[in-house]
């Protein structure tokens, strides 16, 4: 902008653009003291001849719209919030571990969730299941299999989401005969039964997405 040599400015010191507070207008609901005074930044208009500018103060008051998230940047915000839950999880769990004296594979037996170190257990539970046409989701573990105790906390978390399915967990360690009847060649193995016959599916799975994925796909097609 140029100005005419005729047209007086205000000192630079006076021009400075300084928020002020001014009280909210009444009408609104907000008192005129104390915490309701509201930052506004200041207009300056260009005065006549051998005067000083003066600011006016703008009195309307804009609100800022709330911020929204993507959908992948609150899918993403959503998954971390899921994998800190879980860390927390596992803490909690190795805490309850050492308290209790236990095995990692004996804390989270529920009430659909239960360990056999017996062939007649095993069988008992199937047999109740079928009669019942109940899914029945069978892991072989052993105690020292990493990716085991690593799945351990999501198993039971599976668990506790599908309370219409039995899950059995077999230790391999006193139930050699009845994995090697299964053909468990990899660990931690996952066999389904649901009535009489043969397994609906069996494989192997872990903590990684596609074979996760594949655990509560295969869950929630059979228990239906």
């Amino acid at each position: 902008m140029v100005l005419s040599p005729s047209v007086g400015l205000a000192p630079a010191a006076q021009l400075r653009e300084r928020p002020q507070l001014i009280p909210y207008n009444p009408s609104v609901g907000r008192s005129a003291a104390g915490p309701s005074m509201a930052p506004v930044r200041p207009v300056f208009v260009l005065a006549g001849p051998n005067t000083v500018a003066q600011s006016a103060i703008a009195t309307t008051a804009t609100a800022e719209p709330s911020p929204r998230l993507h959908p992948d940047a609150l899918a993403r915000r959503q998954q971390a919030q899921q994998r800190q839950a879980d860390r927390n999880h596992i803490v909690s769990l190795r805490r309850q571990l050492k308290t209790e004296g236990k095995g990692w594979w004996e804390v989270l037996d529920t009430t659909n969730c239960v360990t056999v170190a017996k062939l007649a257990d095993y069988e008992r539970h199937l047999t109740a299941a079928k009669e019942k046409m109940q899914l029945v989701v069978c892991l072989f573990f052993a105690p020292w299999c990493m990716a085991c105790r690593a799945l351990h906390p999501k198993l039971e978390q599976i668990a506790e989401q599908n309370p219409e399915v039995l899950f059995v967990k077999a230790n391999i360690e006193q139930m050699r005969e009845l994995a090697s009847s299964m053909a468990v060649a990899s660990l931690p193995y996952f066999v389904f039964y649901k009535g009489a016959g043969d397994p609906l599916t069996q494989f192997t799975a872990s903590l990684q997405p596609n074979r996760l994925a594949k655990l509560r796909t295969e869950i929630a097609l059979h228990k239906a």
